[in-house]
């Protein structure tokens, strides 16, 4: 089953929040992707989950209480760990993925945490031709 829901004010995209509103939000993102990463899509047997894209602008957040509410969109890559792949001619250049996250390569729930943990803005050391 696919659902969806019309996210507006005051939800909010992680990638737009000030910093220190950010990272307390990330603890709520970090619970609710465990979360996501348990569900077996797939059926019983396998591996589990996985987002494949969770950098903070696939991510939105609805804050209330000192707490936050956790919706990820973009569910493009999203696949089963280990046998996904992630998909030809990623944007290496602009987007500093963590080790591992490569074209064609399985996908990780490591990976999904590994993004929403990441600083944005940081520098890619992706060396092009490498992979030529």
């Amino acid at each position: 089953m696919i659902a969806m829901e019309y996210l507006g004010p005051p939800w909010q995209m992680l990638a737009v929040l000030d910093d220190e509103t950010k990272e307390r939000a990330r603890v709520a993102v970090r619970e609710a992707l465990e979360k996501v990463h348990k569900l077996r899509v797939f059926g019983s047997t396998n591996a589990g989950s996985v987002h494949g894209d969770a950098r903070d602008v696939n991510i939105m957040v609805k804050s209330h209480d000192e707490d936050f509410d956790v919706r990820f969109v973009d569910f493009g890559w999203a696949g089963q760990e280990c046998v996904s792949t992630y998909p030809p001619n990623m944007n290496h250049i602009d987007i500093a993925w963590p080790e591992g996250v490569r074209d064609g390569m399985p996908m990780l729930q490591r990976h999904d945490m590994d993004v929403v943990n990441s600083t944005p803005g940081r520098i890619s050391n992706y060396d092009w031709r490498r992979h030529v």
